[in-house]
């Protein structure tokens, strides 16, 4: 018990003036909202009455986070835009928004692409797009 004790009293004692020489200036949230490829997503979306097939429930909203991509495309989540009505994009520091549609959608990969409706202007400067890893082929062994 005693060595446990001293051994980590002296990891401590060593640690300290590691820590205190190491200065790193940690990004504000603000800075690192500005240069992130994520978006806010708000979806109203209305679902079939399940008692009564031929008629729609009410009116729901939904939200989310989209990645934004190359060509000023969001990749989103299918489950988060089915049965959407209307589909917005929100910038996360300023909440300047922007109408968007679905460009494509895969309910079994559980994925969606949405593009803009109208033309984005500066919506999307700063924010810097992910790229698709396109070197994988189907038989590879991803980690």
């Amino acid at each position: 018990m005693k060595n446990l004790l001293l051994a980590a009293t002296a990891l401590a004692c060593l640690a300290g003036p590691l820590t205190a020489q190491t200065k790193f200036a940690r990004p504000t949230a603000e800075d690192a909202l500005r240069n992130t490829p994520l978006l806010k997503v708000n979806v109203t979306q209305q679902s079939w009455n399940q008692r009564i097939p031929w008629q729609k429930a009410s009116p729901s909203s939904r939200r989310g986070l989209g990645v934004l991509l190359e060509k000023n495309q969001i990749l989103v989540t299918a489950q988060l835009i089915s049965d959407a009505t209307y589909i917005e994009l929100e910038q996360a520091d300023s909440g300047r928004k922007l109408p968007a549609k679905v460009k494509a959608v895969d309910y079994d990969a559980n994925l969606a692409l949405l593009e803009p409706t109208e033309a984005p202007g500066d919506f999307f400067a700063g924010l810097k797009p992910m790229g698709i890893e396109t070197s994988a082929h189907i038989g590879d062994e991803l980690q």
